[in-house]
């Protein structure tokens, strides 16, 4: 390739001089010598999609309540991300004057103020005691053909299965306050267990025992079929003597049931008109005395004659 040399020189004020050699190419000097009328042309590349935003670190996240809406219509955001919490089922996203807004959707007139910095927990507090009856609940999880809930200890819920619990298993009253027991559920199940005193799951059996009692007083007196009545005596180690008294009846299903109806102490002297008087009590207790069709005992002779007693006053057979 071919090269030219090029000379250029300076002088000083003193007088002498300096000379600088150039060596170019005929490509580079054909490229001086054109003169330039072309303007340069620069290629941008649009960048799409990009959400910048700006924190508004001036604005509040207490809430703002107005007596009425801005005169500025608000502009309902719409953001290409959507919304994860459960919260903005409750609220929409708005702008007032460049300002991102939260607008409760049942109080119309309450806005707070909710800048990009912000989380959402002033909207879940509010939603939370204003609106308990619609507060956001944690997803559940399927599991297996389950589900996993978020557990709540009820003090109600734990008296009320413990009480049905023993009745099952035929434990004292005391066997709810023992020590080991509350240990037990304490350390295994749930450490905000509060042992149960023996009056109180004592109640607790009795108002259970009156609300199945109720219960079966309405299936009776719904249903046209009659009821058989079996009935036993016998004597605790103690030497207290008991009577039992169980009801046989076919519901709506055409299922055969039993259910015992009492279970009291027999008092003594042990005949016929004791034995008579206590069924009548149970009978009428249930609303049942014009429901019976037969009642049955074993052969002891008190009994025979207990039935003739009830067959003159039910009028049966």
């Amino acid at each position: 390739m071919d090269s030219h040399s090029s000379s250029a020189s300076h002088s000083h004020a003193s007088g002498s001089s300096y000379r600088f050699n150039v060596h170019l190419t005929s490509q580079e000097l054909e490229d001086l010598r054109r003169p330039i009328t072309d303007t340069p042309h620069f290629s941008f590349t649009a960048i799409e999609d990009v959400e910048t935003q700006i924190p508004d670190f001036n604005a509040s996240s207490e809430p703002a309540t107005i007596g009425h809406i801005p005169t500025s219509s608000p502009e309902v955001s719409t953001s290409s991300k959507p919304a994860k919490s459960e919260v903005w089922k409750y609220f929409d996203k708005i702008m007032v004057d460049g300002a991102r807004k939260a607008k409760c959707k049942i109080c119309p007139n309450v806005i707070y103020a909710f800048p990009q910095s912000t989380g959402t927990g002033p909207l879940s507090r509010h939603i939370k005691t204003k609106h308990p009856e619609n507060q956001p609940r944690q997803t559940q999880i399927s599991t297996l053909g389950g589900t996993l809930n978020t557990f709540t200890y009820k003090r109600a819920t734990t008296k009320t299965n413990l009480a049905k619990f023993l009745i099952r298993t035929e434990q004292p009253f005391s066997f709810a306050e023992d020590d080991a027991f509350t240990e037990y559920i304490q350390t295994t199940h749930n450490p905000a267990h509060n042992s149960v005193s023996r009056n109180t799951i004592r109640a607790e059996m009795f108002r259970l025992v009156e609300e199945h009692k109720q219960l079966l007083i309405a299936i009776f007196s719904s249903m046209p079929h009659k009821v058989a009545l079996t009935s036993d005596c016998w004597e605790a180690l103690n030497g207290n003597h008991y009577i039992v008294i169980t009801a046989h009846y076919i519901d709506s299903d055409w299922s055969l049931n039993k259910r015992i109806i009492g279970f009291k102490k027999f008092p003594f002297p042990h005949n016929a008109a004791n034995l008579s008087q206590i069924l009548m009590l149970v009978v009428r207790e249930y609303r049942i005395d014009n429901k019976i069709c037969t009642i049955s005992f074993d052969n002891a002779s008190e009994n025979t004659a207990a039935i003739d007693i009830l067959k003159n006053i039910l009028n049966l057979f």
